[in-house]
C-alpha cells in the first residue's frame, strides 16, 4: 500500500555521513569477536523472483465523477476564493511529485522533464474530469519503483563482500533540495550507497553477516509486496489529496471519504 512507500516518517537531522568512518569504528569493536575471517562473508540470500513489469493503473468508472465532485466541492465552499488555473496546476504537479518522491530517489531527470509538459495542463485535466496525467506520472512512479527494488535485490544477492567499506563516501540523507538523478547509473550509485548504509547500521547494531542479508532482503520484498497491492484508488487517493493540499487547512482526503463522495454522486445521477 502506499502508506509505507510515499508517506515518510521524520527526516533524519544530518544531511550526510561517513560511511567508511563509520565502518571503521564497528570493526574495531568486532575485531576480537570474529575468530574467523571466514564468518564474515555470508552467503548470498536465494534469488528472489521481481516481475518483469508492474500491471499499468487506469481510473476507475467514478473517479472522473468523483473528481469532479471534490473540486467543484473546494471552489465552491473553500473560505479562500481559489480559481482553477495554471498556477493551482503548478503548485498541484509539485506536490504530487513530493508525495511520490519528495526525496528523488525514483524519478529521472529526463522524467521531470517530461512531466513538465504538465505543468499547466492539469487544471484543464481537472476541469474536464481527465486523469489521464494522474495515471501516468503514478505508473512510472510504479515502474522506477520497481526497477530499484529489483537492483537493490540482485546487488544483496552478491552478498556483503560487493560493498567496499575500504572507500571513503558519503551518503546525503535528506535529499530534497538534490537534482533529480541524471541516468539510471546515478540511481544505482545512490541506492547502493544506501544498501551500503544500512549494512553499516546493521552491524553497529551487532548483527551477524547472515542476519544483515536476511533483514535487508525481507525489507525489499516486503516493498515489493505492497507495490504489488497498489490499486487504482492509491493512485486516485493521492493524485486528489495533491489537489487539496493547494488549498489552506485542507486535511488529507481518505478513500472513506472519496468512496462515500461517489456514492452520492451515483444517487443524484
Amino acid at each position: 500500500m502506499m502508506s509505507s512507500i510515499t508517506r515518510r516518517g521524520l527526516r533524519a537531522a544530518a544531511t550526510s555521513i561517513s560511511i567508511a568512518a563509520a565502518f571503521a569504528i564497528v570493526t574495531t569493536v568486532n575485531a576480537t569477536t570474529q575468530s574467523d575471517p571466514a564468518d564474515a562473508v555470508a552467503k548470498a540470500p536465494p534469488a528472489t523472483l521481481v516481475p518483469a513489469e508492474i500491471a499499468p493503473l487506469a481510473p476507475l468508472l467514478e473517479h472522473p465523477r468523483t473528481s469532479s465532485n471534490v473540486v467543484e466541492q473546494l471552489r465552491r465552499n473553500h473560505y479562500v476564493s481559489k480559481s482553477i488555473d495554471d498556477a493551482l496546476s503548478s503548485a498541484m504537479l509539485d506536490k504530487y511529485l513530493s508525495i511520490l518522491d519528495g526525496n528523488k530517489s525514483y524519478f529521472l531527470a529526463s522524467d521531470i522533464a517530461e512531466f513538465e509538459a504538465l505543468r499547466y495542463e492539469l487544471d484543464d485535466a481537472l476541469k474536464a474530469s481527465d486523469l489521464a496525467p494522474a495515471f501516468r506520472i503514478f505508473n512510472r512512479y510504479q515502474d522506477r519503483l520497481l526497477q530499484r527494488l529489483d537492483y537493490s535485490l540482485k546487488l544483496l544477492q552478491q552478498g556483503l563482500e560487493t560493498f567496499d567499506f575500504a572507500t571513503d563516501e558519503s551518503l546525503q540523507i535528506d535529499r530534497e533540495q538534490a537534482q533529480w538523478p541524471k541516468d539510471e547509473n546515478e540511481l544505482d550509485d545512490l541506492w547502493r550507497r544506501r544498501l551500503k548504509s544500512q549494512v553499516l547500521s546493521l552491524r553497529l547494531n551487532d548483527k551477524s553477516p547472515e542476519d544483515i542479508l536476511d533483514t535487508l532482503t525481507k525489507r525489499l520484498r516486503n516493498q515489493l509486496k505492497m507495490l504489488e497491492r497498489n490499486k487504482s484508488e492509491d493512485a486516485f487517493q493521492v493524485y486528489m489529496n495533491a489537489f487539496a493540499s493547494t488549498f489552506d487547512h485542507i486535511p488529507n482526503i481518505s478513500r472513506r471519504a472519496l468512496r462515500k463522495t461517489s456514492t452520492l454522486i451515483c444517487r443524484c445521477h
